[in-house]
């Protein structure tokens, strides 16, 4: 086999020489390429995972830390002014009730942590004038830090460009431990 192979080079001319290594030289350059790209998309992958964890172990090292300050601040919120689910959509409800806005309020999620429990509620205000909107907005702010609004979301109403539909998340936080 190889002496066929020596026979056919031999055969034949230079310029063929030439091309058939300028072709090989071609294919292996591609290879290459590819194999770097290939390659270095993996090291990326790779060394950026590793800086991930160097910083998750940084956050983590700080958790005695993150703790004491969570117990310190949790100790000046009032526990009897904290809201369970049911507590939190009462208050919304008692909130919009005088202002005669046309709302619904979905159902509660809950989050339980070791210290804490947040609630979650979708406030959904439809047809309603700015200025209600603004007095709702000021009314949630009396129960800062207690309950807060995540995100508003405000649409001009579709039948009437003068009205707003608007869409509060509102989050609440319930001591669910004792932070002495």
């Amino acid at each position: 086999m190889i002496a066929d192979v020596r026979k056919v080079y031999k055969k034949t001319t230079t310029r063929e020489k030439f091309l058939l290594l300028l072709f090989i030289g071609g294919m292996a350059f591609v290879w290459v390429m590819y194999s770097v790209t290939r390659y270095s998309t993996g090291f990326k992958l790779l060394f950026g995972t590793q800086d991930r964890i160097e910083s998750y172990q940084d956050i983590l090292s700080q958790e005695d830390y993150v703790t004491a300050q969570l117990i310190e601040k949790s100790s000046e919120l009032d526990s009897s002014k904290t809201l369970s689910s049911t507590e939190l959509v009462g208050r919304v409800s008692e909130m919009i009730r005088p202002l005669e806005l046309k709302y619904s309020i979905a159902s509660p999620q809950s989050e339980e942590g070791t210290l804490f429990t947040f609630h979650t509620v979708r406030l959904s205000v439809n047809k309603a004038e700015f200025e209600s909107i603004l007095r709702l907005s000021d009314n949630l702010k009396t129960l800062v830090p207690y309950l807060t609004v995540d995100r508003v979301i405000v649409s001009a109403d579709r039948s009437n460009q003068k009205l707003l539909d608007v869409i509060f998340y509102i989050s609440s936080v319930e001591m669910t431990a004792s932070s002495s």
